[in-house]
C-alpha cells in the first residue's frame, strides 16, 4: 500500500481516537484537566493544546509548500491568541474536530505523486529542513500517536477506561 493510502487510514484513525479520548476527558472535572500530571506536559489541557498547535503547524507547512492545503482552508483554524491556550473543553473539542476534519479531507486529496514532492520549512529551532511529503507524513502520524500515548497514560492514572486503541478495531474498513 502506498503512503497516500496509508495516510488516509492514519487520518481516520487519528480523528476517531481524538474523539474517543476527548469523550473520556469529559468525565474529568476542570480541576482534573488542569492538574499537574508530572509528565512532559503539565496538564491534560496542555497535552491537547500542544497536539492542536502541532497539527495546525503541520497543516501550515503543507500550505506553505503548496501541497493540497491552501491558506484559505486554514482560515477557519486560526487560533485565538488572546484566549490561548484553550482551557474550555467544549471549545477545545470544536477546534480538534475542525482540524481533524481538514486532515481527513487532505488525506482524500493526497496522491502518490504528492507524496514524492519535497517540503521545506524552518523548525522551531531555526533549522531549515527538507523532507519528501512521504517522510513528513510519517513524522506527523508518529507525532500524533506519540502524544496520545502520553495522554492515555495520564488517563489511566485517573482510573479511566479510554477504550480500545488498536487501529484494526478503530478503522475496520482499512482491513483487507
Amino acid at each position: 500500500m502506498d503512503v497516500a493510502s496509508n495516510f488516509k487510514i492514519i487520518a481516520r484513525y487519528n480523528q476517531r481516537m481524538n474523539l474517543q479520548l476527548l469523550s473520556t476527558c469529559r468525565s474529568l472535572s476542570p480541576a482534573q484537566l488542569n492538574r499537574d500530571t508530572r509528565s512532559y506536559f503539565s496538564s491534560i489541557f496542555d497535552m491537547w493544546n500542544h497536539m492542536i498547535v502541532a497539527d495546525r503547524l503541520m497543516l501550515q507547512r503543507l500550505a506553505d509548500n503548496h501541497i493540497i492545503i491552501t491558506e484559505k482552508s486554514l482560515q477557519s483554524l486560526e487560533l485565538d491568541e488572546v484566549n490561548w491556550p484553550e482551557t474550555d473543553l467544549d471549545n477545545l473539542v470544536g477546534i480538534r474536530e475542525s482540524i481533524d476534519h481538514l486532515i481527513v479531507d487532505f488525506s482524500h486529496c493526497l496522491t502518490p505523486e504528492d507524496c514524492q514532492k519535497s517540503l521545506t520549512y524552518v523548525t522551531e529551532n531555526a533549522v531549515t529542513v527538507t523532507f519528501t511529503v512521504n517522510e513528513f507524513l510519517l513524522h506527523w502520524g508518529n507525532h500524533q500517536t506519540h502524544h496520545r500515548g502520553q495522554l492515555t497514560c495520564v488517563l489511566s492514572q485517573f482510573g479511566l477506561d479510554y477504550g480500545v486503541t488498536d487501529l484494526p478495531l478503530i478503522v475496520p474498513e482499512a482491513q483487507g
